[in-house]
């Protein structure tokens, strides 16, 4: 029998990026990331403080610029690795 495990984790790609710049931002200022869909940018990550602001997933980035203008946006590109085709990311 096959055991499978799904995790919700929301807040991860925001945590990651203030984990590698040592802590910074500060968690109050609203921070999201971003994918490149077309001519937009989309919202694929909300940390709390961009959430309590209204701030959702799938909203494009102008929308939430002009609710929040000093909102940190984070640009993901994502890359296919090696033959297996898995899915790996990067931060801009």
């Amino acid at each position: 029998m096959r055991r499978v495990v799904a995790l919700f984790l929301p807040t991860f790609p925001t945590d990651q990026i203030r984990r590698r710049n040592g802590g910074a931002p500060a968690r109050e200022l609203p921070m999201v990331t971003a994918v490149q869909q077309s001519n937009r940018r989309i919202l694929t990550s909300v940390d709390d403080a961009a959430r309590k602001l209204k701030l959702a997933c799938g909203m494009t980035v102008a929308h939430a610029q002009t609710l929040v203008p000093d909102l940190i946006v984070r640009v993901i590109i994502f890359l296919l690795v090696g033959a297996w085709h898995g899915a790996a990311w990067t931060f801009v």
